[in-house]
């Protein structure tokens, strides 16, 4: 991004750990104009938390990346089929436990009963198709008022979005995230709310603690990188405990916060992984 001011970044941790390698590392934002991508060997995409506010614009920085000698990673046809959500009903048709999704193009509120019908649930989340930083995100009671329902027919009345069933662990459990690099597993951490908040981004006040991944949530984890084709320097999968099993929230190959911070040789790993990758090539 042009400016990380207000987010909670941690990249750092990993270009010290390339740089320890002997790799040089500069970090450039996706909007500059003009840059010269054949000056490196690989551009690795971090954190461009501001991508959905112009998705089309971010895929062609990533088009032009992907067309000059170096290595763009994760690889472009991984990011633009991730970029959009509805890539959960892909994985879902594959075989992964995801958690149950719903998309809509143009918010009717009539579609809200039916789907907490489907869903068996009372409470429903509903966020845009492309999104990041939990950025338009809502959870949305039976007994929704006026006001939110008019606040949502202006957010998505020309915007695809999902509807999902909002999962009660995510309050008490949290959400987990697992990190595998170059498809190897390297850490896992929980993310719990802050009291009164549905949301587990450290922006928005949420708690981060690391995690002995349990061998089910390992087994979860697999399942999702082997239904996903391609090199993947990194990978970030989001996972819920719903009606009794570990369920995929969201798979996360663009941008992830890999939080390098909560294991000491985590950074180490993804640049080992990066240079691995790399001499494969």
């Amino acid at each position: 991004m042009d400016s990380l001011a207000g987010f909670v970044c941690y990249d750092e941790y990993a270009a010290n750990a390339l740089r320890q390698r002997g790799v040089a590392v500069e970090t450039v934002s996706w909007r500059r104009e003009g840059v010269d991508w054949n000056r490196h060997d690989a551009v690795i995409v971090r954190s461009t938390w501001d991508y959905q506010q112009a998705p089309a614009a971010f895929l062609d920085c990533l088009a032009r990346i992907d067309a000059s000698t170096a290595v763009l990673l994760n690889p472009l046809a991984t990011m633009r089929a991730n970029l959009d959500k509805r890539y959960l009903l892909e994985l879902a048709a594959a075989g992964v436990p995801t958690v149950p999704t719903l998309v809509r193009t143009g918010f009717d509120p009539a579609a809200l009963p039916a789907a907490r019908e489907a869903f068996a649930c009372d409470e429903l989340i509903i966020k845009p198709c492309v999104s990041a930083n939990a950025d338009d995100t809502y959870r949305v009671a039976d007994d929704a008022g006026p006001a939110l329902l008019a606040e949502l027919g202006r957010r998505f009345a020309a915007r695809d979005h999902l509807l999902q069933p909002f999962v009660p662990s995510v309050l008490a459990e949290g959400e987990v995230s697992l990190f595998h690099f170059d498809r190897r597993y390297s850490h896992a951490i929980r993310k719990q709310p802050a009291t009164g908040d549905f949301r587990v981004q450290e922006e928005h006040g949420g708690r981060i603690t690391p995690l002995n991944a349990e061998r089910e949530l390992l087994a979860a984890a697999d399942r999702v990188l082997g239904a996903l084709s391609g090199e993947l320097l990194y990978a970030r999968t989001d996972f819920v405990r719903h009606d009794g099993r570990w369920c995929l929230m969201e798979a996360e190959l663009i941008e992830p916060s890999l939080y390098f911070d909560q294991d000491p040789r985590a950074a180490g790993r993804f640049a080992d992984a990066l240079i691995e990758l790399l001499g494969r090539g």
